[in-house]
């Protein structure tokens, strides 16, 4: 994808091209510039055009690069990788750039051509928990935190937190997933939850009926990263496996979706005792596909 040029009060964000590999190279040789980086230092010119055709390389990416109107110098980049399940936004800044704004005001002006040129409705942003600046900046640009990954970075001696911010930059169409819960069948809800609890360290968050029809457990330090899990009340003595998918809103749309393209229904759309709209389809292989929002 080709990025439009974009013009603030002080910067010129024009397309990224290899040939800005030489003025770019200060940045990409700097170990405390890529300190939170997961991508290696480059200290040649050939390196970091190779780091510019990654940072390129999908059909979709939109990558610029920022520079300064009243000195034409190149500042640093910004853009969207591309080649991700949501648009993932990245930016580097040079030092003697730092520290005067030039970071906020080029991302603003990128994020905002995203949804407007580029017809993105949402991107994120992957920054290290120790990338303070990177954090501040990217709520002061209206992003929020939407959940975390432990992986180990370049230079890290260990698995550390990424903090996923994201931010919508419209409206997104519907219906859209939100999670994935495998949902076990079981002939004893209450025995089952009590297992998990007892051996494995789960939390038992509700239990719903007498006896127990229905269970939601859980496991992990925070609400927004824990393991879950659900147990219901087989109809049959044999235990089997469904996978549950949250709905964030249009659970309407999406049944009637189903019904028109003839899947196969477990069992209609309903409202369920414990208040959540329901229904659940089969895929080829008899598996149950169980879709819910929560009212």
């Amino acid at each position: 994808m080709i990025a439009p040029t974009l013009t603030t009060e002080r910067l010129t964000l024009r397309p990224l091209e290899r040939a800005d590999a030489a003025a770019l190279l200060p940045l990409h040789a700097d170990p405390q510039l890529m300190r939170f980086v997961s991508a290696p230092l480059a200290d040649t010119v050939a390196g970091v055009e190779q780091a510019i055709g990654f940072l390129t390389r999908h059909a979709d990416a939109c990558m610029w690069a920022v520079t300064r109107r009243d000195t034409g110098e190149v500042a640093g980049f910004c853009g969207f990788f591309g080649g991700s399940h949501a648009p993932n936004f990245a930016y580097g800044l040079m030092r003697p750039h730092q520290r005067q704004g030039f970071a906020r005001e080029a991302c603003a002006a990128a994020i905002r051509a995203g949804g407007e040129a580029l017809g993105l409705d949402r991107c994120e942003l992957f920054i290290h928990e120790g990338n303070a600046p990177s954090l501040r900046l990217a709520e002061a640009l209206g992003f929020a935190p939407r959940g975390r990954l432990v992986r180990k970075m370049e230079r890290d001696a260990h698995a550390c937190e990424t903090v996923i911010y994201g931010k919508l930059l419209r409206e997104p169409a519907a219906p859209y997933l939100r999670s994935l819960l495998p949902t076990l069948e079981v002939p004893d809800v209450a025995a089952a939850a009590a297992f998990y609890r007892d051996e494995l360290g789960f939390h038992v968050d509700y239990l719903q009926g007498d006896p127990p029809a229905f269970a939601a457990l859980s496991q992990g330090l925070w609400s927004a990263d824990r393991v879950a899990l659900q147990l219901v009340r087989a109809a049959e003595a044999r235990p089997s496996v469904a996978l549950q998918f949250g709905v964030a809103r249009g659970i309407d749309e999406l049944f009637a979706r189903c019904q028109a393209r003839g899947l196969e229904l477990a069992f209609p759309l309903k409202r369920q005792a414990w208040g959540a709209l329901e229904f659940g389809v089969k895929d080829p292989a008899g598996y149950v596909l169980r879709f819910f929002q929560p009212d």
